[in-house]
């Protein structure tokens, strides 16, 4: 939208530049049918005043479209201006449902965990509890295991010293 602004500026510069040239050529034109008249050049004079007459017909032509082109673009502007409130208004929006929606799903979150429906977490929580008594169960049995056969090879040992 920008770039297009950015055209009809140019366009209303470029409408002002063949304005004022148009002007200057039918002013020139006009000037030098006075003095080819007054050099009693009739023909040139006749076509110095045709030439006039169409540069002055293309100015005005040119400024009605130069007063089109101002009007249109303060319009545009206009929109322009409205467009970028309107776009800075919906992002307030989606950031005041995406701030919503947060929330929602904290509180969501929240009363699940404090209410004990923590579903696969929970679960997860079971099976590593369930994990880690067992590899205690195991832990302690090796070591009973282990310590039983420590004192029967050390009592082997005193009664063989014994004999």
């Amino acid at each position: 939208m920008r770039q297009l602004l950015e055209r009809q500026y140019v366009l209303k510069e470029q409408f002002a530049r063949e304005h004022r040239e148009a002007e200057q050529m039918a002013e020139k034109r006009s000037k030098q049918a006075e003095v080819a008249t007054q050099a009693g050049e009739m023909e040139l004079a006749e076509f110095a005043r045709r030439e006039q007459a169409q540069y002055a017909e293309r100015a005005a032509r040119l400024k009605q479209l130069l007063e089109q082109t101002s009007r249109e673009l303060f319009e545009l502007e206009a929109k322009y201006e409205e467009m970028k409130h309107k776009l800075k208004d919906m992002q307030m929006r989606r950031m005041e449902l995406m701030g919503r929606e947060n929330a929602a799903r904290a509180h969501y979150r929240i009363h699940r965990v404090v209410n004990g429906d923590t579903g696969p977490a929970l679960a997860a929580f079971a099976d590593a509890e369930v994990y880690l008594d067992r590899l205690e169960q195991q832990v302690r049995s090796d070591y009973y295991r282990n310590t039983i056969d420590a004192r029967i090879a050390q009592l082997e040992k005193q009664l063989q010293e014994g004999k």
